[in-house]
């Protein structure tokens, strides 16, 4: 069996759970400036409201959303 795995300078791919004030205030921010430096890429968000998750993946182009 073939092990896949990222290369070592990729960066660490990353899903939200929840779209609410804290993500908004706290989470937000920070994964910009993770996604600024390569660090991390927010690939997912979820969340029950789909229009709160979608307003979420404006500031994320590369995110999908998922209710």
């Amino acid at each position: 069996m073939k092990e896949t795995s990222a290369p070592a300078n990729a960066p660490c791919r990353i899903a939200l759970l929840g779209c609410g004030a804290v993500s908004e205030l706290y989470h937000a921010p920070a994964l910009q400036h993770l996604e600024a430096e390569g660090t991390a890429k927010l690939v997912a968000v979820f969340d029950p409201d789909a229009g709160r998750a979608a307003k979420f993946c404006v500031q994320f182009p590369g995110a999908v959303s998922y209710p």
